[in-house]
């Protein structure tokens, strides 16, 4: 049953550009509007460390953006998904395919990470004076943001190149 509907859909997605497009614009906009909260929480992340203007609206971003980040993965790995699923003969082999996943694992843990830096951040401001500009970042997330911000374009790259190289048969 489950590969009659792969083959059906395989089917489909490869005689159909429309599909095929729909199903790379679904993952490439999931992928930016993830990149777009966790790209705007590593840069107030690192803000944090540079001594920020405004420490509470720059921990604000980075606590409440892991929702919006996962909610943008979720999207991308249906979509991603479909597409894997059309493309069985040859992603499955692709290097490039095992290492993008590699790297979105470790941008997983990295984001639980930052998660994790962000609310301790957000804590040890909250038991300080009000009137504090100063936060104290734990340098766990200045190097997780840079690590964030890396993996982001990697997986980007990586994306891009899955679709311009096949591998040989």
């Amino acid at each position: 049953m489950m590969a009659d509907v792969i083959a059906w859909w395989s089917g489909l997605y490869r005689a159909n550009d429309i599909v095929q497009m729909a199903a790379a614009f679904g993952h490439l906009a999931a992928i930016a509007f993830a990149a777009r909260y966790a790209l705007a929480g590593d840069a107030a992340a690192l803000r944090l460390t540079s001594s920020s203007r405004r420490p509470a609206e720059d921990l604000l971003r980075i606590t409440t953006a892991h929702p919006r980040v996962i909610g943008g993965l979720a999207v991308a790995l249906l979509t991603g998904l479909a597409q894997l699923a059309a493309q069985l003969d040859y992603l499955p082999r692709s290097p490039i395919f095992w290492i993008k996943m590699t790297m979105l694992a470790l941008l997983l843990v990295n984001g639980r990470m930052i998660q994790l830096a962000g609310r301790a951040a957000a804590a040890a401001a909250a038991t300080r004076e009000t009137g504090s500009t100063s936060v104290a970042v734990p340098s766990v997330l200045r190097a997780a943001a840079m690590r964030s911000i890396a993996l982001w374009c990697a997986i980007l790259l990586l994306g891009l190149l899955l679709t311009t190289v096949r591998p040989s048969v």
